[in-house]
């Protein structure tokens, strides 16, 4: 069975939003499908399959993500606290940091180094100026033995509404209060608010934007 919690998690929906479109899908089909299968559809839609449901790439994160699990591979050591370390870790499709905030981190130090390849569970995903898998437990994590290919670029999710509108790009602004150049091969309007997740870099690579509607 198809966990409708995770999915409403994983599109970035409330669970009563994810129903709507339940059953919005089923009526599309004169009530022919069921519940999973209009889940599977919906999941279509976006992009996404149901290996990609449970097989969570770094790209697919959203904030307020429950991830049960996902495979990372650590890139570089940020900080390091007596009951904190913040790490670069990415896959192939972009990076983020991995926040662990446990005394007992120490125990696995050993595998918490450059170039390792690990799987989190359990982890929530966390928005500041890129995002972050924050978990508070140093056993939640494994080590893997499968090599991982990074994408050295950041991923960040911000809410944005356009400010100006040039010929060749759109200036926006964020809900941090930073200014973003988009170029203009999407359509943004005045007066409506978007979510957009993007590549940290120059020019800005937008994975994915929509418009936000509160539910």
């Amino acid at each position: 069975m198809i966990d409708k919690n995770y999915v409403s998690s994983i599109l970035g929906i409330s669970k009563t939003k994810l129903q709507e479109l339940i059953n919005e899908k089923i009526k599309q089909y004169k009530d022919l499908i069921d519940e999973e299968t209009a889940i599977l559809l919906i999941l279509k839609e976006k992009g996404l399959t149901l290996e990609d449901l449970y097989n969570i790439k770094v790209k697919n994160l959203y904030p307020g993500l429950k991830v049960r699990e996902i495979k990372l591979k650590i890139n570089k050591i940020l900080i390091k606290k007596d009951n904190l370390i913040i790490l670069e870790a990415g896959d192939e499709t972009g990076l983020i940091k991995l926040i662990i905030k446990d005394y007992k981190w120490k125990r696995k130090e050993s595998l918490l180094k450059e170039n390792n390849s690990i799987k989190v569970k359990n982890g929530v995903v966390l928005n500041d100026f890129v995002l972050s898998i924050f978990i508070n437990n140093i056993d939640l994590i494994e080590k893997m033995d499968k090599n991982i290919d990074i994408n050295q670029n950041y991923i960040s999710y911000r809410y944005i509404r356009l400010l100006k509108e040039k010929e060749d790009s759109y200036i926006v602004l964020a809900d941090n209060f930073n200014i973003l150049y988009l170029e203009k091969n999407i359509q943004l309007e005045y007066n409506k608010t978007y979510t957009i997740k993007f590549y940290n870099k120059r020019p800005i690579e937008i994975i994915e934007l929509k418009s936000y509607q509160t539910h």
